[in-house]
């Protein structure tokens, strides 16, 4: 799987858009949050769901995923989130998200985030809290460069190579993706 995340104006889904039309064989997955409705009910029980049949589900790419953004967001704009997503159960989750999938953190400069939010409709509170959001993401790309490095990549569509070095990663990762998952040819 191919995880685009980070904070709201951060270009997730203008490289979605590029990616699908790069890669019309990968599909986007179902969205456990939006920006303008938030998650999902029971949200814990989706990234469970979700992560533990990623071995016979097809290639996709989503645009953020619970495991990363619902503690960041779930804290800073609804004063909580299930506690499950703290526990044991959720860092093995999060462990096989590293080892099986690859993990986009689009983080341009914060100015530019800052200015791509007045163009969006937003979830009450982004705005407000953006450069919280943008800390926590800079913070889960620290932490999981250094443990994981090959299934991390950090994105910022304002360096020129930039997309280019993330499609050679998505067809590198699509091609061990379908060998290992039910023997799906790339």
């Amino acid at each position: 799987m191919i995880i685009l995340e980070g904070p709201d104006g951060a270009g997730k889904t203008t490289l979605l858009l590029n990616l699908l039309d790069e890669f019309p064989h990968i599909e986007q997955h179902a969205k456990a949050s939006t920006s303008t409705g938030g998650p999902v009910a029971n949200i814990a029980h989706w990234a469970k769901e979700d992560i533990t049949t990623w071995p016979i589900q097809a290639l996709s790419f989503y645009d953020r995923h619970p495991m990363f953004s619902e503690p960041v967001y779930g804290q800073l704009l609804r004063n909580g989130y299930d506690g499950w997503f703290d526990g044991a159960d959720a860092q093995r989750m999060g462990h096989k998200i590293m080892e099986r999938g690859l993990t986009v953190f689009c983080l341009p400069p914060i100015e530019l985030v800052v200015e791509n939010l007045s163009a969006e409709e937003q979830l009450s509170g982004v705005e407000d809290n953006i450069l919280s959001l943008y800390g926590a993401y800079e913070a889960y790309l620290a932490h999981f460069s250094k443990k994981f490095p090959n299934s991390v990549f950090h994105y910022d569509y304002t360096k020129s190579t930039d997309f280019d070095d993330l499609h050679t990663l998505v067809e590198a990762h699509a091609i061990r993706w379908n060998r290992k998952n039910l023997g799906r040819k790339a």
